[in-house]
């Protein structure tokens, strides 16, 4: 299953070059804000040796806002922290539950959605002229999904269609996707006031650690995966004033980690550990993105 998402916007990104600048030139300390709306889904499946059980999948509709700072360490190499949340959130759950390979349960839940992330990477240049920078990218990253759903529709239950609609809350998840991350960038200066800037990122060892409670059967429990996470931004931005641009981005992300472990406590009675029933943890998110950028 490959999970479109969450779905945040690619908030990390370090520029080679600013505003058509040769490599060389002094680079000041910059504050940013900006908004982003994202799209996106997260999810899991509970199941053993390609027989899958259950398969959780949460959609995603968000406002973030996000705040950056950048410091040059030197006219080559700078540094970024970035922190984002969300004002606003809200999406719908799907459930689907098998039994020997027969659709059994199908109910969709709607869900209040809190999404968050932070970055600190640092970019060097390996090259530039006045028109043109290219170079790499690492740190680390973390995007955070929390969820808690509620007013139930079932449409199948016991492998019957039925109507059936459920008041009240159901479930919580919350899944962290983090890792160390490496890239490449390349910035152009395609007019005077004009500066795009492209970047893509890979998580060789991406990992995923999620928490839940399902709520009417007293049913805690954790998961853990390992996988790879690609991310890409693509971010225009117009120099208002001489120290004040303006920013326009897309932003893409795919997580993706397989053959995970659960631990809990079914039914608030039997405790289970590291069990091997998690195939996958998987997000992905796509967002559009505008702010402003200050220089010191």
């Amino acid at each position: 299953m490959r999970i479109p998402t969450l779905t945040a916007i690619a908030l990390f990104s370090i520029h080679g070059i600013l505003h058509g600048q040769p490599l060389g030139a002094p680079v000041s300390f910059e504050f940013s804000g900006s908004l982003q709306q994202v799209d996106g889904e997260a999810g899991f499946q509970i199941g053993q040796s390609g027989d899958i059980i259950s398969q959780l999948t949460y959609e995603v509709d968000a406002t973030m806002v996000g705040l950056t700072a950048r410091a040059p360490l030197s006219p080559a190499i700078w540094l970024r922290g970035e922190l984002a949340t969300s004002l606003s959130g809200d999406g719908e759950s799907e459930d689907l539950d098998w039994e020997n390979g027969t659709l059994t349960d199908v109910s969709i839940s709607q869900s209040d959605v809190d999404l968050s992330s932070y970055s600190i990477l640092i970019a060097y240049s390996l090259a530039a002229s006045e028109s043109l920078s290219l170079g790499w990218v690492a740190g680390y990253a973390a995007f955070t999904y929390d969820f808690s759903t509620f007013d139930t529709h079932t449409t199948v239950s016991y492998g019957e269609d039925v109507d059936d609609f459920d008041e009240g809350n159901v479930s919580t998840y919350e899944v962290e996707f983090s890792g160390l991350e490496f890239g490449a960038f390349v910035d152009a200066s395609l007019a005077e006031k004009l500066l795009l800037h492209a970047e893509i990122l890979f998580t060789p060892s991406l990992s995923a650690e999620s928490s839940a409670l399902w709520i009417l059967r007293d049913y805690p429990f954790e998961q853990e995966a390992d996988g790879i996470g690609l991310r890409f931004s693509l971010t225009a931005e117009w120099e208002l004033r001489e120290n004040m641009d303006i920013l326009f981005g897309l932003r893409w992300a795919d997580f993706n980690t397989e053959d995970g472990t659960e631990s809990g406590i079914a039914d608030g009675v039997e405790p289970y550990s590291d069990e091997a029933i998690v195939p996958e943890i998987t997000g992905e998110y796509s967002a559009v993105e505008v702010g402003l950028r200050i220089r010191l």
